[in-house]
């Protein structure tokens, strides 16, 4: 009869559960920034200053401006309660992503989870009870 060794099993899953959650992360911040990057810039345009800015259309991710917005996506693991969460640390980045009464919205960060949410489930469907 085979011994089983549950401490290695629950480190083994703990492990893969851990990876399942950083590769979805980093899926989700990547396709953010490459939707950001990558955004036509077909909008509204005005100057701000002695720099005009050509936004993007309704719907679309935002246009680069500053680049502040791109360069604020980050990544948080949380390896003791196997979270992982994707945020946009600037104060404008709520209203670009819903809009508001005076903008139409700019959605990056949940258009990009729903990109990448079937490659995530099936990363994790594909590692997590290997071992």
């Amino acid at each position: 009869m085979r011994k089983i060794n549950l401490n290695k099993i629950l480190k083994k899953s703990e492990n893969n559960l851990q990876d399942i959650i950083q590769y979805g992360v980093n899926e989700v911040r990547n396709e953010i920034l490459l939707s950001i990057q990558q955004t036509p810039k077909t909008g509204k345009s005005y100057n701000r200053g002695k720099k005009t800015h050509i936004a993007s259309e309704e719907g679309n991710p935002p246009a680069v401006d500053t680049g502040r917005l791109w360069n604020s996506i980050e990544t948080v693991y949380k390896n003791s309660v196997f979270t992982g969460e994707v945020s946009a640390n600037t104060n404008y980045a709520v209203h670009l992503e819903f809009g508001t009464s005076k903008m139409k919205a700019r959605p990056f960060m949940q258009p990009a989870l729903e990109k990448k949410r079937k490659k995530i489930l099936e990363r994790a469907k594909n590692i997590y009870f290997k071992f």
